[in-house]
């Protein structure tokens, strides 16, 4: 996250675990869901909880196609 400039509105700040949060300013924030998603479980979405909520739903969902039994 810290080695490029992801967006031009971007600020990090580093967390006291050794990680950080990546805030931007975008217009359309659904165009954010497939990058996010991208990071699978190393990232978190904090805000705007809408966006938390349906990147967890998505999860969710991921999840439980993996856990069916094919056998």
């Amino acid at each position: 996250m810290r080695e490029r400039r992801w967006h031009p509105s971007q600020t990090l700040t580093a967390t006291e675990d050794g990680g950080c949060i990546l805030r931007v300013r975008v217009s359309q924030a659904l165009e954010m869901q497939p990058w996010v998603r991208s990071w699978g479980a190393q990232v978190e979405v904090v805000a705007p909880g809408w966006l938390r909520e349906r990147i967890a739903a998505e999860l969710r969902q991921a999840a439980e196609q993996y856990s069916k039994d094919e056998g």
